[in-house]
């Protein structure tokens, strides 16, 4: 992974970009189908900052066709192929995209990478009137009782320091993020996994970082099982 000077969106080289392919926990279909619900033609959604393509390929289940970007070219070298998805590279705050052309914009665990004015700005000029922004993503790993206490005690004081000051927006739940739009509550959604699939995969590693949330959504819990909201949403005018 690279921190490119004076840029303050992450990259990836291949192999980290192959890394997180492996080790990204998916999000829940019961998410896709209720955004799939939330507009009246569900026919084209921007997958902002896709990584590797998680969430572009499950969304294309509930729409007809998926922009997916990224900033990076190695994940979209890594990205997962699909017939309905469309791949680019470019950045979150300057796309190709024509004006008012995606019914839903989502962005997946990325927000707080972007530049937000300059998003925003992008956001709105792409979102049809009427369209929908969604973002989302993990909350803190929990395992049990004793497990929490002895990461919240041993192992979360020596690692903060060295988060990017970006992460500090996911911690405090995108809270200090003015959004240009009317925010609406949703359904809280739910990843289920069994712990031993992930244990040497990396898995903690993508965890560390708090989801986003509408409301001052409770924490969520790792009882053998991912807990994930989403509850930011906006809808343009």
């Amino acid at each position: 992974m690279l921190f490119s000077p004076g840029v303050s969106m992450r990259t990836f080289d291949g192999q980290s970009s192959t890394y997180y392919s492996r080790t990204r926990p998916l999000y829940p279909a019961e998410l896709y189908y209720w955004l799939s619900q939330q507009v009246t033609s569900p026919s084209v959604v921007w997958d902002c900052a896709c990584g590797t393509g998680q969430a572009s390929v499950d969304l294309a289940a509930y729409f007809d066709r998926v922009e997916a970007s990224d900033i990076s070219e190695s994940q979209i070298t890594a990205a997962t192929p699909h017939r309905k998805v469309n791949y680019q590279v470019c950045p979150a705050e300057k796309t190709p995209y024509p004006d008012h052309y995606f019914d839903v914009v989502c962005v997946a665990h990325a927000l707080h990478w972007f530049d937000l004015e300059a998003f925003w700005t992008e956001l709105k000029r792409v979102l049809k009137p009427g369209g929908m922004f969604v973002c989302w993503g993990y909350n803190w790993l929990q395992v049990g009782e004793a497990e929490d206490k002895a990461i919240a005690e041993s192992v979360l004081p020596h690692l903060t320091t060295y988060w990017p000051p970006q992460s500090r927006l996911l911690w405090n739940q995108y809270r200090d993020i003015q959004f240009p739009f009317a925010l609406m509550d949703v359904p809280e959604f739910e990843t289920q996994l069994p712990l031993d699939c992930y244990a040497n995969l990396g898995l903690y590693s993508n965890l560390v970082s708090l989801s986003i949330t509408h409301t001052r959504a409770r924490r969520g819990f790792f009882s053998k099982r991912i807990t994930h909201y989403s509850r930011r949403l906006v809808r343009a005018e």
